[in-house]
């Protein structure tokens, strides 16, 4: 996932076709790192993904945490 200046990049398609990977390795739980699986698997990659355990338990916070950042506050 894109951070700051480069935040509108988020929205843009990947550069290939997500269906054609067989698998994704994480090598870590940063976000730029896993921020945009989901919009990977919304493209249709049904494949794999490897990482250790703690990448995949950090991946969970990461990803909740970025969701609350990005949601318009209620006040």
């Amino acid at each position: 996932m894109y951070q700051g200046e480069a935040e509108a990049k988020n929205l843009e398609f990947f550069g290939f076709d997500p269906k054609s990977l067989d698998a994704v390795i994480l090598s870590y739980a940063h976000l730029d790192h896993v921020g945009r699986l989901s919009m990977l698997f919304r493209a249709g990659y049904r494949g794999a993904v490897y990482a250790t355990q703690a990448t995949f338990l950090l991946m969970k916070t990461i990803l909740e945490d970025a969701l609350k950042v990005m949601e318009p506050p209620l006040f």
